[in-house]
């Protein structure tokens, strides 16, 4: 908890939690939920009931850290592993099982790998939501550049078939298409509306 409060700067333990008491509960300033879960008694059944409370916990990054006999245990690790690929598939940044005996006698684990599994598995979760920021971000309308005379676009020199005898371009958005009569560009044509001749707009 020291090693998280120390990283993150807030945090909690025995935090209630989608119904449950979390053991170690830490929200980042940018809002990366963080939840470590301790199973200290090596029973198919209290491993279970611990996998339920990591499985329903709204976290983002979850970790699990566990008695030394857990590691060993063939059927609990198999467990653990169906969890770790659900929690993968809706988006969860999950750690492999952290052996208790380490994180409780080992300042230099906690310090340095305990604290960069921790680190990874939040920018994990950083660059995902960066990600779908971007993604999710509207485009901008696409320009149209033409003349209000004629309906003709820059790029070479041409006459103005319209009212003017040179081209008056404008910028807009949509489909370009004439106020009096509604024809659109693509060829010379008379204008059947109020003018002689096509004043392009794009709406």
């Amino acid at each position: 908890m020291d090693a998280l409060k120390e990283i993150f700067g807030a945090g909690l333990t025995e935090y209630p939690n989608s119904g449950h008491i979390n053991d170690v509960y830490v929200v980042t300033n940018d809002g990366v939920k963080i939840f470590v879960e301790n199973v200290w008694t090596a029973t198919r059944t209290h491993f279970e009931k611990d996998l339920n409370i990591l499985h329903r916990s709204d976290a983002n990054v979850k970790l699990l850290i566990v008695n030394p006999d857990i590691l060993g245990n063939e059927e609990l690790t198999r467990s653990y592993e169906k969890t770790k690929m659900s929690e993968r598939e809706k988006g969860i940044a999950i750690s492999d099982m952290i052996d208790g005996s380490r994180i409780l006698s080992d300042p230099d684990f906690v310090n340095n790998n305990f604290r960069k599994t921790v680190q990874k598995l939040v920018t994990e979760i950083r660059e995902r939501n960066s990600r779908a920021r971007v993604s999710v971000s509207p485009e901008k309308p696409k320009k149209i550049v033409y003349c209000t005379s004629c309906g003709e676009q820059p790029g070479k020199t041409t006459e103005c078939s319209g009212m003017y005898a040179h081209h008056n371009f404008v910028s807009g958005t949509g489909t370009i298409y004439c106020t009096s009569c509604g024809e659109q560009p693509g060829k010379t044509t008379e204008c059947s509306g109020m003018y002689a001749h096509h004043n392009f707009v794009s709406d």
